[in-house]
């Protein structure tokens, strides 16, 4: 009995590897979009059934197979629609490993760097750095990517910084996001002073600076305040006024402003 109870479960976990590569196949169809479609959403649908059933032994795999067959869809409106039933997905639980989700987003951003991060990337990037299960050393990363993109991208820059101002808010105390903070600060910073720098570019940096130095995180003011105070008597030791774009974030500390003031006229 316990020889053929063995064999039935290696046979149902045979047909089960079999099940999610012809969707995984399925996922990446050559023949069009409706396959596609389907595949993605029968995998959603036996992930959220294989969950309600608490199954730790299958989950895992439709999990995986998801994952790889949503970084690797080349159809942006499946993606899209891929990346929709994600998203409802994390958000109902709580208990779900995003790590081998962030590697391979990561990676795959990495690669394609000539391609645009999209607006549902970034849906999905907020959802995932407010994740219980996303740590730092998920987030970090993230944020890197989150921070070139809010700088120089005019077109979804704005949308950026929200999942970048969550990731600040949630791990401010943490030592990587307090380094990684203060090298944004270092870079927005000589971008807003570089001779021929877009306006457009530079209210983007403004605003992603007010919007972080305006969070509950006393540990990021200080160093921004710190930070941009180094520069801005490093600026008046060798010009007479300060820089227009320095002048504005400075006004966000009047006491600051008057510090600086002060130095330059000692």
């Amino acid at each position: 009995a316990s020889t053929g109870h063995r064999a039935t479960e290696a046979l149902a976990s045979e047909a089960a590897a079999d099940l999610l590569a012809a969707l995984k196949r399925a996922s990446q169809s050559r023949q069009g979009s409706t396959a596609q479609l389907a595949a993605f959403s029968c995998l959603a649908q036996l992930l959220g059934t294989l969950c309600d059933r608490c199954d730790a032994e299958r989950t895992p795999a439709v999990y995986r197979t998801f994952v790889y067959a949503l970084v690797e869809s080349e159809s942006s409106s499946v993606r899209d629609f891929a990346v929709r039933h994600l998203m409802d997905f994390l958000k109902e639980r709580e208990g779900v490993p995003v790590g081998i989700l962030v590697e391979l987003m990561l990676k795959k951003f990495q690669l394609a760097s000539g391609e645009p991060l999209t607006a549902i990337d970034i849906d999905l990037l907020l959802v995932i750095v407010r994740h219980p299960r996303c740590t730092v050393r998920h987030a970090e990363p993230i944020a890197q990517v989150l921070a070139r993109v809010s700088v120089e991208d005019p077109d979804v820059g704005r949308a950026a910084s929200l999942p970048l101002l969550a990731v600040l808010h949630r791990f401010a105390e943490d030592e990587e996001i307090g380094a990684f903070f203060e090298r944004l600060v270092q870079l927005s910073l000589t971008r807003l002073i570089q001779r021929g720098a877009p306006k457009a570019q530079a209210a983007q940096i403004n605003e992603l600076f007010a919007k972080a130095v305006c969070l509950p995180r006393p540990r990021l003011r200080a160093s921004a305040r710190a930070l941009l105070e180094e520069v801005c008597k490093a600026y008046l030791s060798s010009f007479e006024a300060l820089h227009p774009n320095l002048q504005a974030l400075l006004e966000l500390w009047p006491a600051a402003e008057a510090e600086v003031r002060a130095w330059a006229e000692a």
